[in-house]
C-alpha cells in the first residue's frame, strides 16, 4: 500500500492477495467458503476541491479470470453519486466455475459450463441518497455461447422441469 497526501489530493495505490483463504458469514452462504484465491489492485485519488473520488484502475483476479474497471464518486461529502464500470474480456466459458470459491453456492457442489467465450460488462450510476433511481446496464451477454452442462447435484433438464422446486 502506498499513500501520498498533499493539500489538494489524497492518493492511494495498493494490492492484496488471498491464497487458500477460508471464511464464513451466514448472510453470504450457509457453508464455509473455502479455497479463495483472489488478488486485487487499485489506485484511488480523492480531490479535496472537487470533492470527487476516483478509483481507477481496479483489477480483480479469481481463478484466472480478471475483472477490471473503475468507480467514480462525485459530491462525496454532500450528495454522493457513484458511477462505475466493471467488466472482463474473452472469458472462456469453461473457466467460469474456477473463479467461484467452494461453498459459495450452498446447494451446488459441481458446476460445469461449456461453450466459447464471453465478455461481460456492467455499468451503473447510483445516487447514494436515492438508490431506487439507479441506472444499471449490462452488456456482453447477448449472443453468448456459454451454457451449463452440469449443475451438480442438479442437471439442466432437472432445473428446467416444471415440477422442480427452487
Amino acid at each position: 500500500l502506498k499513500v501520498i497526501m498533499s493539500d489538494e489530493t489524497f492518493r492511494m495505490a495498493g494490492s492484496v492477495e488471498f491464497s487458500q483463504f477460508t471464511f464464513f458469514h451466514q448472510k453470504i452462504s450457509p457453508n464455509v467458503i473455502e479455497d479463495i484465491n483472489v488478488s486485487a489492485t487499485l489506485e484511488a485519488e480523492y480531490d479535496f476541491k472537487s470533492d470527487g473520488l476516483k478509483i481507477e484502475p481496479i483489477r480483480f483476479n479469481s481463478g484466472g479470470i480478471e475483472v477490471g474497471g473503475f468507480v467514480k464518486i462525485s459530491n462525496v461529502r454532500s450528495n454522493p453519486i457513484i458511477e462505475f464500470e466493471l467488466g472482463a474480456k474473452d472469458i472462456q466459458c469453461a473457466d467460469i466455475p474456477k473463479a467461484i470459491p467452494k461453498g459459495f453456492f450452498p446447494t451446488i457442489t459441481g458446476l460445469e459450463i461449456a461453450g466459447g467465450t464471453i465478455s461481460p460488462k456492467i455499468t451503473g450510476k447510483i445516487p447514494w441518497k436515492n438508490p431506487l433511481v439507479a441506472s444499471l446496464k449490462e452488456t456482453g451477454f447477448e449472443g453468448t455461447s456459454c451454457y451449463p452442462v452440469s449443475v451438480a447435484p442438479h442437471y439442466p433438464e432437472v432445473l428446467n422441469d416444471p415440477d422442480y422446486t427452487f
